[in-house]
């Protein structure tokens, strides 16, 4: 039995509700261990390699790919000839119980005996735009490198990308877009259009939809990928609701690979001692 658009989004918001985790997953029938195997034998590397705490540490800047904080020596030896399981970071997700989730998930996964010979982690996130000095790259690279390394001490590379500059075109046009405030979804007023890019004004959607295709340009040595879902509706949900919720979903993870879609309701790493 099939269900319907809105029985299935009222079942994950019941689960919410009752404190359960809830795992999404879309595109499971594009993963190749066999392809993932056959890649990563051409050139073999040490199988039992992890990164040491100092090791996702940046080091200087490229002038000629100021996007990105260049890996370690130790993690260029890293992922020489693997695929990458990505854990994405993303400013849609209220707290960090996903994001902690979808990384705890994703270092299991990877210390199994398959993932651990043929892929290593990737922790992705983001900003809108930066200045000439990286100050908004920098920071968010520190915060996530406090938290993973330092906090849950899981090792895993770091790369923060710059939105402005990865899809420079499709990023304009979408500021165009919202500086004409057109096509605004007509149950949003103007207070809640802009939260995840108040500098420029972008629609939320809009912002979904770079990050997707920046996601979609990654895909190359991207093996599987652990992202906090969408919001869900609030409220008593609608059919229209509903089909507009599983509609984004959809439109979101369309293409991008293997993909896990976690929603967490409690902490699921201990801090304390």
């Amino acid at each position: 039995m099939e269900l319907q658009a809105l029985e299935y989004v009222q079942v994950l918001r019941d689960c919410i509700t009752n404190q359960c985790n809830v795992l999404m997953m879309r595109n499971f029938e594009s993963l190749d261990k066999e392809r993932i195997a056959t890649r990563s034998n051409r050139t073999r590397t040490d199988p039992g390699i992890l990164l040491s705490p100092g090791a996702s540490q940046p080091s200087p800047i490229d002038p000629a790919n100021p996007v990105v904080l260049q890996p370690s020596p130790a993690v260029a030896n890293l992922v020489q000839g693997r695929v990458r399981i990505d854990v994405w970071d993303m400013p849609w997700s209220d707290d960090s119980h996903s994001f902690e989730l979808a990384l705890q998930l994703a270092w299991m996964l990877y210390r199994t005996d398959f993932w651990n010979r043929h892929a290593y982690l990737r922790v992705v996130s983001f900003v809108t735009r930066d200045d000439e000095e990286l100050t908004n790259v920098r920071s968010t690279y520190s915060k996530l490198y406090d938290r993973v390394t330092r906090v849950l001490r899981i090792p895993a590379t770091i790369q923060v990308f710059i939105l402005e500059e990865e899809q420079h075109e499709e990023y304009e046009a979408a500021c165009h877009i919202a500086s004409l405030n057109v096509n605004l979804p007509e149950d949003l007023d103007g207070d809640e259009l802009y939260t995840l890019d108040p500098d420029r004004k972008l629609k939320d959607e809009q912002v979904r939809e770079l990050v997707r295709m920046l996601m979609l340009q990654q895909q190359g040595d991207t093996a599987l990928s652990f992202v906090p879902t969408l919001p869900f509706p609030q409220g008593v949900i609608s059919e229209e609701d509903a089909e507009k919720h599983i509609e984004a979903l959809k439109s979101f993870s369309d293409g991008i690979g293997p993909t896990v879609l976690v929603q967490a309701v409690q902490k699921v790493v201990s801090e304390a001692l």
